[in-house]
């Protein structure tokens, strides 16, 4: 707390005041500081006339001549007076010398010894702050008087002399004179400590603090002043303690306040003066250490001070210094008395203050902190609106240079951050943000205070970031905070604060993106923070709610018993450390046990959920905005005993207290989230008790939840689909509605800035909803449509859903990427506004249902206008040329055109029904399947696979040769064939004639298995050939039509190729060799007149780079190398090269790079094509996708492990059917050259179709 003016010391200190100080000092040779006499000395002797200097002239025209002239002599003249002066020193200090050599102090009255020091006089006329000329001349009188001791002029001479080297430290100086000096020099200390523009410059203070550091050192120790001086030298430490925040100087601070407590008192005013400095730093100690005993000390020391009347010049300080001393404690224990009393004294500062005084406007910035803890703690708006006017009248009379100033304008933003959050004011909440910044600008780097400016400002630029979503603010928020915290020590008291600061930051920008990096950091952070936090802060409970807070978002995410356990004993000391914030740490409570319930089924967990949720209710009043929160937290307690009990009167409470939630809160996203559950619990009673009531209330619930525009895209759709589920048997043409609403939202869920995994995470929970829609879509016949605009709004639906995850976690061409490059400041806009409003921030940061200044519709105001905001900016895309149909499926005329070259059949299987979309240049029609069990199937398939390759067991393998064979006539029976035969494939082409090509686009968990292969491939042909796919079309895939169609576009503007790079494993870090693989390399290469070979080997350093490095450069790849699936994250499938441990050569690492001239990808290594990840069997992210996706319009891929010989046959046949002259190839019959290649193979292993069946040819 910087020192007012107002605080000045009292004169009593000050025997002889020098009204000039030192600005006046220059004329002190002139005028003797002794009331004994009118003159010194030194005033005679300067009476002397002076020398006049003249030098040469020579003879110039006119007034050419004089100028010349007059400039000749000023410079004789300052080379001479340089000259002189160098020789007039070293003649005074020659004698000096001499007369310590002989001890003979007469030697200063000598004739010659006048002449020297009449010389130096004329020096310290022409220049007052010669303080070398002053020294020698102050021993020199001082050596006077000790020859005549009996005259005083001598000895005042001496101390005007030595007076300038006193305050400026020239030492040494007689220790005679120096009680004098110290005297003598007081006026000039008391003129700098008034000074408050000279106090806020830290280098100016330190030497102040010198300069009273020799005050008082030589101040004996029965001078009745001593304590007064010593007094303030405690107080300039003090301050400089608050600029620095080094301990050195708190400590000495207080020892020296103390000293001068001790002193015997010389009056009542006196006496409060110091004790209230004595009060000061045991204040600002207490900041530094957190001692409670500094804090209790420093209160009875400022009642002590209040006690003694002080009048006048010291009653603003000492009220200032025990009302500092009373906020704090009252801030630290949350002590309404304590606070009460500072507000009293601080008004009472206030009141005998000087109105408009600079000096006085500490007072008025007290007066404000307190009224603003105050407002903190009760909510009462009078009180922050008076904080504010107080701040204001502050910082309208405090100049910008003012010591002052930063208090008052710090105290300021702060109230007007406070009052921003209450009122909903963006003015006040900008206001705030500016006031902020002013204080770490005029409060300069080194202040001991500036991470808590720091940290304000970062709370006020992340409140407005949740005001308008700016992402911006937000990150700003996060970096201030972060350098609030470098700032404080490890056992600094405000680093428990800096750190839960920071890590809601961390969590909100969590809360907006998903992005788990920032969720672990805040974890970190808050832990420090729960670690370091006094046992007996009021901050505790707050901080160790953040920690339980970030702990259960992540074990929702990854269902750690640690961090759930963790969660629970965070929250669980909260609610035995909190004050005002009980509430809220019931809550928080309640939420970390309600998930630990669920996971782990533990009875105990679930009542003491429900035991502290219902105590929070109790706490909180009936028209506090927060308590439908606190209703909805005991809801979802009572379902989960619920769940695990069946006790009905809990579903049945759990209901009751969801309506009661909803009818208080207004049409924004947490009403969205009340009626959600609502229907959830409706649900439940449905099920069992049938009563259609409960049925129909539970769909109007979920269907208003999925109506609310402000709530996040997720739970809308969650909601949508749940109502759809429900009334799908009874009501199928409303569920249709409900789940073609939910896909059109698909694209504004998935942020396309979070990780890879977050973003494949948010999109796999959606994998069947698109097909849900597009079933349902065709089995609705409550709008007159005919069969084919059902089909045609089916097949839309599956577009839209299908290509969300390829477009966002890929980064590939889309509508969005195509904004991206065309007009990417509207591409950004739209991604923020997008992103902001899918944020689910229920969580965000812990709620302070203590704080009635925390109103719930804050929130509600933000995602309103980024709700309208985000409608405007679609608009606003959809005008432009190119982009209107931008986030909507594409027009039926648009996909008609992608069948020009033969038939899209995209199969869609669903839990209601399953289709086959037929696509061809005739429209768009579906033909019924029989039921399928898709999952099931893909089971058995997978499981075949597997023991098809058991090296150990043969009867295994051969049995899983026969499962697979059975499921590749069970295919054909089911799928396949009924398709081909209703597009009029039924018979195998004849020799010579084209053969006709299908595209086929698998949805589910059909996308394991392989749809080209299915027939009876052991059965001897017929009249119209084998029943077999492969004998009657010519087969490729694509995730989408869309995507087709870009693959069409590249490929139509390419010519032949003759340049390929041709990668080749065969030996490879931790996996089995490959003997055929440079065979393989080796055919391919002679196929090419200007090949590129990388040929692997254990020391090789072919690596992923060099790869990459030379794709760019080469229409066609080759990789003869292993391959892997993650199955957890698809992007992360690669092709094993040597680094593959440490760099891999994965999906997501394709997507990083641009290739413009590419024709063609040959993947011969392992499930290339496979996508396992049970929830995202809708989204085909493989290598064999990745790689038609970053620009080949050809890919050829495995969906298994494939025979390394066999894999080299199949390449060689496969380049030599799209080969032609002088070592070029056509890669536009790259799927007929597969076809012929592959049913080569057929022939040779009819009933092998592990060994040929795999591979399979994506794009154009």
């Amino acid at each position: 707390m910087p020192m007012p003016g107002s605080w000045r010391l009292p004169p009593a200190c000050t025997p002889r005041l020098w009204q000039s100080g030192w600005a006046s000092f220059p004329q002190c040779p002139r005028t003797s500081p002794s009331k004994r006499r009118q003159s010194s000395p030194s005033t005679a002797i300067l009476a002397a006339p002076s020398p006049v200097i003249c030098g040469p002239t020579c003879r110039l025209p006119g007034r050419q001549r004089a100028v010349k002239r007059r400039k000749h002599n000023i410079s004789v003249a300052m080379a001479k007076a340089g000259s002189m002066r160098e020789r007039d020193l070293a003649a005074v200090e020659a004698r000096i010398e001499r007369i310590r050599t002989t001890g003979k102090a007469s030697l200063a009255l000598k004739r010659g010894a006048v002449k020297d020091m009449r010389r130096l006089l004329r020096i310290i006329q022409d220049d007052h702050a010669d303080l070398q000329a002053c020294y020698l001349l102050g021993w020199m009188f001082w050596y006077r008087h000790r020859a005549m001791p009996y005259i005083d002029d001598e000895l005042d001479a001496a101390v005007e002399m030595f007076t300038p080297c006193f305050v400026e430290g020239v030492e040494p100086l007689p220790e005679a004179v120096l009680p004098v000096l110290a005297e003598s020099v007081v006026p000039i200390a008391e003129a700098r400590l008034d000074d408050p523009v000279r106090l806020g410059q830290l280098h100016r203070l330190s030497d102040d603090i010198a300069l009273w550091r020799r005050i008082a050192g030589a101040t004996t120790a029965d001078d009745p002043f001593r304590a007064a001086r010593l007094t303030r030298l405690s107080f300039l430490l003090w301050f400089r303690f608050l600029r620095n925040g080094k301990a050195t100087d708190v400590e000495e601070s207080v020892a020296i306040a103390r000293k001068a407590a001790a002193q015997d008192e010389v009056g009542d005013t006196d006496t409060a003066f110091r004790l209230s400095v004595l009060c000061l730093a045991l204040t600002a100690r207490f900041s530094m250490n957190g001692m409670v005993t500094d804090l209790d000390e420093a209160i009875e020391t400022g009642r002590e001070a209040i006690t003694l009347n002080a009048v006048d010049t010291t009653t603003v300080m000492v009220r200032m210094a025990l009302g500092t001393a009373l906020l704090t404690r009252a801030r630290m224990t949350g002590d309404d008395e304590d606070l009460e009393e500072a507000i009293v004294v601080a008004r009472e500062a206030v009141q005998r203050g000087e109105a408009g005084d600079p000096d006085d406007a500490s007072a008025l910035s007290l007066l404000g902190g307190a009224l603003l803890t105050r407002f903190e703690r009760r909510g009462d708006l009078a009180d922050v609106n008076e904080a504010i006017t107080a701040c204001r009248a502050a910082a309208r009379v405090l100049p910008a240079d003012h010591a002052d100033r930063t208090d008052a304008v710090l105290i300021l933003g702060e109230a007007l951050k406070r009052r921003a959050f209450r009122t909903h004011s963006e003015a006040d909440l900008n206001d705030a943000i500016a006031n902020l910044r002013e204080t770490l600008k005029i409060s300069g780097p080194d202040n001991s205070r500036r991470h808590g400016m720091l940290s304000s400002l970062a709370g006020a630029l992340h409140m407005r970031s949740e005001h308008t979503g700016d992402l911006a603010d937000l990150d700003e928020a996060i970096t201030l905070g972060r350098q609030a915290v470098t700032l404080t020590h490890d056992d600094h008291p405000d680093r428990p604060l800096m750190l839960a600061n920071l890590a809601r930051a961390l969590q909100s920008r969590f809360g907006a993106t998903g992005g788990t990096a920032d969720l672990d950091q805040a974890i970190v952070v808050a832990r420090e923070a729960a670690n370091v936090v006094s046992p007996d802060s009021s901050a505790r409970a707050n901080v160790l709610l953040n920690l339980g807070s970030a702990l259960q978002q992540r074990f929702v995410r990854t269902e750690s018993r640690e961090d759930i356990d963790e969660a629970v004993t965070a929250c669980r000391l909260a609610v035995q450390t909190a004050l005002g914030e009980r509430a809220a740490a019931l809550l928080h409570l309640s939420r970390a046990l309600g998930p630990r319930f669920v996971a782990f089924e533990e009875s105990a967990d679930g009542e003491e959920a429900v035991a502290a949720a219902r105590e929070a209710v109790a706490i909180i009043p009936a028209d506090h905005s927060r308590r439908p929160i606190v209703l909805f937290e005991l809801s979802r307690a009572l379902d989960a005993r619920f769940r695990l009990t069946g006790d009905e009167t809990d579903l049945e409470e759990s209901a009751a207290l969801l309506r009661e939630a909803i009818e208080s809160t207004a049409d924004d996203a947490d009403r969205a989230l009340y009626l959600s559950r609502l229907g959830d619990r409706l649900r439940s009673r449905f099920g069992r008790t049938g009563v259609p009531a409960e049925r129909d209330e539970a769909v109007a619930a979920w269907s208003e939840a999925a109506s609310i525009v402000t709530a996040p895209a997720s739970w809308r759709i969650d909601a949508g689909w749940a109502a759809a589920r429900l009334i799908a048997d009874s009501d199928p043409g409303r569920a249709a509605k409900l789940l073609d609403a939910a896909v059109q939202l698909l694209p504004e869920t998935a942020a396309r800035h979070l990780h890879r995994s977050d973003r494949q995470r948010a999109l796999g929970e959606y994998a069947s909803l698109a097909a849900d829609a597009a079933a349902l879509t065709l089995t609705d016949t409550s709008v007159r449509r005919t069969d084919e605009e059902r089909a045609t709004r089916a097949l839309r639906q599956l577009e839209l859903g299908r290509g969300v995850l390829l477009s966002q976690a890929l980064d590939t061409r889309s509508d969005f990427t195509d904004l991206q490059a065309r007009h990417p400041t509207l591409a950004a806009r739209f991604t923020e506004l997008r992103d902001r409003l899918d944020a689910d921030d229920t969580m965000a940061v812990p709620l302070m249902t203590g704080d009635a200044g925390s109103p719930q519709d804050w929130g509600v105001d933000r995602r309103r206008r980024i709700a309208a905001a985000f409608t405007a900016t679609v608009t606003e895309i959809r005008a432009l040329e190119g982009f209107e149909s931008f986030l909507r499926p594409p027009e039926p005329s648009e996909l008609v055109r992608h069948a020009a070259h033969g038939p899209i059949v995209v199969i869609n299987v669903s839990r209601y029904r399953s289709d086959a979309l037929l696509l061809t240049v005739d429209g768009i029609r579906s033909l019924k399947l029989p039921g399928i069990d898709a999952a099931a199937l893909a089971n058995t398939w997978l499981q075949a696979l597997d023991a098809v390759r058991d090296p150990e067991q043969p009867a295994r393998r051969r049995t899983a040769q026969t499962t697979i064979v059975e499921i590749l006539e069970w295919l054909w029976d089911r799928i396949t064939g009924p398709v081909l035969d209703e597009l009029g494939y039924r018979t195998t082409p004849a020799d010579g004639t084209e053969w006709p090509r299908v595209w086929w686009v698998p949805c589910g968990p059909l996308s394991l298995l392989p749809i080209h292969a299915a027939g009876y491939h052991r059965e001897r042909p017929g009249a119209s050939g084998r029943r077999a796919v492969m004998d009657r079309v010519i087969s490729s895939y694509t995730p989408t039509v869309r995507t087709l169609g870009y693959a069409r576009d590249k490929d139509s503007t390419s010519a032949v190729v003759d340049r390929a790079l041709v990668v080749a494993m065969p030996t490879t870090p931790g996996a089995k060799p490959l003997h055929h693989a440079a065979r393989e390399a080796s055919l391919v290469q002679s196929r090419f007149s200007r090949p590129t070979a990388l040929i692997g080997g254990d020391q090789d350093s072919l690596t992923t780079q060099r790869v990459l490095d030379q794709l760019s450069r080469c229409p066609v790849a080759h990789f003869a190398c292993h391959g892997t699936i993650d199955e957890t994250d698809p992007a992360q499938s690669k092709l094993l090269l040597h680094d593959h441990g440490v760099a891999p050569f994965t999906v997501a690492r394709l997507a990083s790079i641009q290739l413009d001239q590419v024709r063609l990808a040959y993947l011969s290594a392992c499930t290339t094509a496979l996508n396992p990840a049970a929830s995202l069997v809708d989204e085909a992210v493989h290598l064999a996708t990745a790689f038609q996706l970053v620009g080949y319009p050809h890919v050829i891929g495995t969906l298994w492990e494939v025979d390394d010989r066999l894999s080299a046959d199949v390449a060689g046949a496969f380049y030599e059917g799209v080969s032609i002259d002088d070592g070029q190839i056509d890669p536009t019959h790259a799927a007929r050259s597969l076809h012929q290649a592959v049913r080569t193979v057929r022939d040779c292993f009819p009933a092998a179709p592990s060994l040929w069946g795999g591979y399979l040819h994506v794009g154009a």
